[in-house]
C-alpha cells in the first residue's frame, strides 16, 4: 500500500505520464507496466475526486464569468421577460480579489493535505526502474512511489568496495 497527500499525487502525475510517454517508445517490463497501470489508476481516480471537490467550492464561493467578444465587450442575451443580460459562460473562477478567496484558499489547502491509502499497490523498486530513461525533473514524483530502498543500495555499494 502506498499513502500519498493529494499534493504529492498532483506532483506525481507528470512523472507517471512521461513513464506512459516512454513505454510508447520502448516498452516496459511486463511486470513494471502492471504496477504503473495501477497505480496510474489510482492516482487518476484520487484527483478526479479532488478536482471535483475543489470545483465544487469555486462553484459556492467564486462567480460565473462573463461571456466577451473579441474586442472585450461583454456578450449581452435576453432573458424569459426580454431584458439584456451579460451571457454567462458557465465557468466559476475565484481571484485573489474575490471576498471569498481566503476561504477557498484554506478549503482547498485542507483537500490538498487529505491522505490518499493506495491500497493494492505497491512501491516500485529501484531495480525496476533502473532500465529506464527519464529526466531527472521526474525523479521527486516517482521518488513518492518508490521503495525506500536507496540506503540499501548505498550499503552494498560500500559492501562491494570493501
Amino acid at each position: 500500500m502506498i499513502t500519498l497527500t493529494v499534493k504529492d499525487l498532483i506532483l506525481l502525475k507528470p512523472s507517471l505520464e512521461k513513464l506512459i510517454k516512454c513505454s510508447e517508445e520502448e516498452p516496459l517490463d511486463f511486470s513494471l507496466t502492471y504496477k504503473l497501470s495501477r497505480i496510474i489508476n489510482k492516482v487518476q481516480s484520487a484527483l478526479i475526486e479532488y478536482y471535483q471537490k475543489r470545483d465544487e467550492f469555486i462553484r459556492k464561493l467564486g462567480v460565473e464569468e462573463i461571456e466577451k467578444d473579441k474586442e472585450g465587450n461583454i456578450v449581452m442575451v435576453k432573458d424569459k421577460d426580454e431584458k439584456e443580460i451579460p451571457k454567462r459562460t458557465g465557468i466559476f473562477g475565484i481571484s485573489p480579489n474575490n471576498e471569498n478567496f481566503i476561504e477557498y484558499f484554506e478549503k482547498n489547502n485542507i483537500l490538498l493535505e487529505e491522505m490518499i491509502e493506495m491500497t493494492s499497490v505497491f512501491p516500485l523498486k529501484f531495480e525496476e526502474l533502473k532500465e529506464v530513461k527519464i529526466p531527472i525533473s521526474d525523479m521527486p514524483g516517482l521518488l513518492l512511489i518508490m521503495e525506500k530502498e536507496l540506503e540499501e543500495i548505498k550499503k552494498e555499494e560500500i559492501k562491494k568496495e570493501q
